[in-house]
């Protein structure tokens, strides 16, 4: 142990690695569980923030060819899959955090539309439920800082923490917390996007326990109907030869357990190589709510330009 700390104390090493406690961009580079993107010589991602829910398999032609192409026509899966991408751009354009909520009956296609956006990133394990405490919940959203957290099933968390739990999600920032020395532990900060799902909204799912929705609750965590497009075919408008949703769903649930990861990487790779990207992707977002501000069709609309 002596000769160790001698060793430890006396050695100059060549070459010196960032220790990164936390997903995300970190400079010139991007940091996921499973690899750094980037600069991979200089920086390193502390091994308490594994996760196994990222990861690659298959190829980003099979899953364009199997997951991606059938999200022409569908405004639901399409906004599910940009959604995700808009998440690699939060720090690069310098924009806060907010949230989607598709709300809808069952069987209509809102866990497909998760599945697919979740294999952007990962595996089907990327997914999560709503089922779990305020602290899992904070730990779940530093652990997906600069990417895209997605959560099913609302109804699995009691109304009176939902809309906290939300608003928290959107501020970024998790509580302050004493440790066992009396001091203040350090609080969770995360930047993201979030996607979620359930049967009910959030101020329908509040109103169980007489509690209104909050006009930033409502800015921060949008609802999107997930049944008000065609009542045969759920939230799909285009069922691309399927016979019905349970097919269709079945089938992009399937291959997006096969073929996952590799498209928020290649389009990692793609972001880290822009110059003033700020400016170009501001502009555009702007172009397009100025183009959805005058359609009657609001949020729904947006979804079917996305």
């Amino acid at each position: 142990k002596r000769k160790l700390m001698e060793y430890l104390l006396l050695s100059v090493p060549k070459k010196e690695v960032k220790l990164v406690e936390c997903t995300g961009y970190c400079g010139n580079a991007y940091l996921r569980p499973d690899q750094v993107i980037g600069c991979e010589e200089n920086v390193l991602l502390s091994t308490n923030l594994r996760d196994e829910a990222f990861g690659t398999k298959g190829s980003l032609e099979s899953w364009i060819k199997n997951v991606s192409m059938y999200c022409v026509g569908n405004s639901r899966l399409m906004f599910s899959a940009s959604l995700a991408f808009a998440s690699l751009l939060l720090k690069p354009c310098n924009i806060q955090s907010g949230g989607f909520h598709l709300a809808g009956t069952s069987s209509t296609g809102k866990t497909t539309c998760l599945r697919v956006a979740s294999s952007i990133f990962g595996s089907p394990q990327y997914l999560k439920i709503w089922r779990a405490t305020d602290n899992a919940l904070e730990s779940l959203a530093f652990k997906r800082n600069d990417a895209l957290l997605i959560l099913d099933e609302l109804s699995e968390m009691s109304a009176q923490k939902a809309g906290n739990v939300a608003y928290m999600f959107s501020q970024g920032e998790g509580k302050d917390r004493l440790g066992k020395d009396c001091n203040l532990r350090e609080t969770f900060h995360w930047r993201t996007l979030f996607l979620s799902s359930g049967e009910v909204d959030l101020a329908a799912h509040l109103s169980e326990v007489d509690n209104k929705s909050k006009a930033g609750q409502e800015m921060r965590f949008i609802s999107i109907p997930s049944n008000s497009i065609n009542r045969t075919n759920g939230l799909f408008e285009n069922l691309h030869g399927f016979s019905d949703v349970s097919e269709f769903g079945k089938h992009l649930q399937d291959s997006a357990s096969r073929y996952y990861g590799h498209p928020s990487i290649e389009f990692v790779k793609h972001v880290l190589k822009e110059d003033k990207i700020e400016e170009k992707y501001i502009e555009q977002a702007k172009k397009l709510g100025r183009d959805c501000e005058i359609l009657p069709g609001g949020v729904e609309e947006l979804a079917r330009k996305l």
